[in-house]
């Protein structure tokens, strides 16, 4: 580790600009000659070997080496004074102006300036913090916790000091080569963990290779950005003893090393709650109202907290100043403390990922951009392959887990999901897929693509499934098929609609080689069947067998077909038709006519 060190030995004995004295007055008052004294350099020759006196006559410089220290085997060490030559120069310090401002930047590998207090024990407890030329002051902006890349204001050039910031370019170039924060281009972490435990470390192909071949299993992954964020633990949790309308009382003053936790800005909540408001999330399934108070630390001293004013979250400011009433505390699944709490430097909610941007239309003829377009996000993936299923992609992947006593979804609130589209845009989800694909394919539900490939030519039966909705009960998938059907050659295919039961569940949607979608495997059931040359309705049993029928025109048509005799199998109340007679079956397996007559 490096440490920046300013030396501000503005003088010493090998860096003044006057002349030295050649001579000095002895005790009889006479001059008496200096010997001037030279130290020895890097390579072990003098500095100044010789020198020109008053008179103009060179003259021998006294070599003289002081020391410093003794090495391990009690040999005289040099002292490192500071010279001139080292000023300015590598390896050397930076020249300070008249006000002890450094005149040049100083460029570093690494710039790490030590912090240490001391803690209420005695104990000194050292931090690290990396501090960059135009970091912000600002707490909004981060503060002394904040680390600054660029953003600094440009040379100014008119008197008013309002000269336009600019911003630096950040390249991050990295080749990662291995697993955990190794496996990350870039690592964001946000946790309360340390550097080296499981919250800190990037779950990179997460296995510690150090335990050997086990942890091979999960191996070869890497990552551009990597995020990590979790329910860390608040900066203090304390116990509070009383609230006025801007603070909060502790039962002893703060100790050292809590003070040195508190930031301005500073998100402070409490157990206590606002007995008024009323819980409507836990009886819809929803995450619970919240009830308590919250606000934001303004400044703290001894054993009180300032805020700037207390309120509900998520609820409306309040007209009047509140105190929090230490009566009513929070007993939900938030907290369920048997003392008011105070909460500080936690978050109430966590974002992975939030991308802001923002469009403001520009008067006509005072237009200072051009930019008329945005795209939240866009992933492109460009694939040069000449052999079959020799890439796999995946867009995006959402995959929560549950590793508690709950996983059967009932964990999450009825409110959960995967993508939540609002606002008012035209369209929601836009997917142009091309032939031979699968726009949407899950455990309950499947699209396929919009190229079905039937034409005139195909062969009467041939069927293609376009969508289907899943359900399992009793081991058999329930499938609600959407598909077209080549029922006869050299015309166009007609679109059925109707049950299928397959045996067994629906298979893993991840695997294509399991899929049966798009298949009539399995217990094909009734169907409505759309005639689509004829614009025809008809409702067809076991999918296949179609009897009444709604023309295009919309009258009612059944096939005539005639009995085999009064005793063939039926059902009561199962009719048929024949150009003589009508059939109606009034028992099982009884058959009686009426007979046809012209009108």
């Amino acid at each position: 580790m490096k440490y920046l060190m300013v030396l501000a030995w503005l003088f010493m004995p090998f860096f003044c600009l006057a002349q030295p004295a050649e001579q000095y007055k002895n005790q009889a008052g006479s001059f008496s000659p200096i010997k001037l004294a030279t130290p020895i350099g890097a390579n072990g020759s003098p500095l100044i070997s010789a020198y020109k006196d008053g008179g103009g006559q060179w003259r021998q410089a006294q070599v003289i080496e002081n020391i410093c220290g003794l090495d391990g085997h009690s040999r005289p060490t040099p002292c490192h004074y500071l010279n001139s030559q080292d000023v300015g120069s590598p390896g050397g310090v930076a020249p300070l102006d008249i006000n002890l401002n450094m005149k040049n930047n100083v460029i570093s590998k690494s710039i790490n300036v030590l912090r240490s207090y001391t803690d209420s024990s005695g104990n000194v407890v050292d931090g690290i913090q990396i501090a960059l030329a135009n970091g912000a002051g600002d707490p909004l902006s981060g503060g002394r916790d904040a680390v600054w890349l660029g953003g600094g204001a440009l040379p100014q050039v008119t008197s008013d000091g309002n000269d336009t910031a600019t911003s630096s370019i950040v390249n991050i170039v990295a080749r990662p080569y291995g697993n955990y924060n190794n496996g990350c281009a870039l690592c964001l972490i946000a946790t309360g963990g340390s550097q080296t435990d499981s919250a800190g470390r990037a779950a990179i192909s997460g296995s510690d290779w150090r335990s050997g071949v086990s942890a091979n299993a999960g191996m070869g992954d890497l990552v551009g950005l990597y995020e990590h964020l979790d329910d860390a633990p608040a900066r203090l949790v304390l116990t509070a003893a009383a609230f006025t309308a801007t603070s909060v009382t502790l039962p002893q003053p703060l100790t050292p090393e809590q003070t040195n936790q508190l930031r301005q800005g500073m998100y402070i909540f409490t157990n206590v709650i606002d007995p008024t408001v009323q819980d409507t999330g836990t009886p819809a399934g929803k995450i619970a109202t919240p009830r308590f108070y919250g606000a934001y630390v303004t400044s703290w001293s001894g054993a009180t907290i300032t805020v700037n004013g207390w309120s509900v979250l998520g609820q409306a400011t309040p007209s009047t100043p509140v105190v929090p009433d230490i009566k009513h505390l929070d007993n939900s699944i938030y907290s369920n403390r048997s003392v008011p709490t105070i909460w500080l430097g936690s978050p109430a909610k966590i974002f992975a990922h939030n991308s802001f941007m923002q469009y403001v239309e520009q008067a006509s003829g005072q237009e200072t951009s051009l930019a008329r377009n945005f795209e939240g996000e866009e992933s492109d993936f460009v694939v040069q392959a000449t052999k079959p299923h020799s890439v796999g992609y995946a867009g995006y992947v959402i995959s929560p887990q549950s590793t508690g006593a709950l996983n059967d979804g009932s964990e999450f609130t009825t409110d959960s999901a995967g993508y939540v589209l609002a606002g008012n845009l035209p369209l929601g989800f836009v997917f142009w897929n091309g032939c031979n694909t699968r726009p949407i394919v899950g455990s309950s539900i499947y699209v396929g693509s919009w190229c079905s490939n039937l034409d005139a030519s195909s062969a009467a039966g041939t069927s293609f499934t376009m969508a289907e909705n899943d359900a399992v009960a009793n081991g058999y998938t329930f499938r609600q098929v959407l598909r077209l059907q080549q029922d006869a050659a050299g015309g166009n295919p007609n679109m059925y609609l109707g049950p299928v039961a397959t045996p067994g569940t629906a298979p893993s949607p991840t695997n294509a080689d399991d899929l049966w979608y798009g298949q009539l495997n399995g217990y094909i059931n009734g169907a409505i069947k759309y005639g689509l040359s004829d614009s025809s309705i008809s409702l067809c049993g076991t999918g296949v067998n179609c009897g009444l029928t709604v023309s295009g025109s919309g009258a009612v048509i059944e096939p005539l077909s005639t009995p085999a005799s009064s005793s063939a199998p039926c059902t009561p109340g199962q009719f048929e038709d024949d150009a003589d007679y009508h059939y109606v079956c009034v028992a099982q397996n009884i058959w009686k006519r009426a007979a046809l007559s012209s009108f």
